[in-house]
């Protein structure tokens, strides 16, 4: 988290909200992690995280977590 500054770190520490979320939940959907990270477009965000290899779409509008 360091290396991030201003909203760059806000969107990082949402985003290990919404990863941890799913991690404990086993998954999650666009309307979960829009209330947890606070964000109005989260599949941009969910989109980006599975870019990432952090998370893998499950069918229409949910998400998991990858191993």
């Amino acid at each position: 988290m360091a290396k991030y500054k201003g909203k760059r770190l806000l969107v990082a520490k949402a985003r290990e909200r919404v990863l941890k979320a799913a991690k404990r939940r086993g998954r999650i959907t666009n309307a979960e992690a829009s209330a947890i990270g606070k964000w109005d477009q989260a599949w941009y965000h969910l989109n980006a995280m599975r870019e990432a290899g952090l998370l893998k779409r499950q069918g229409f509008n949910e998400w998991r977590p990858r191993k």
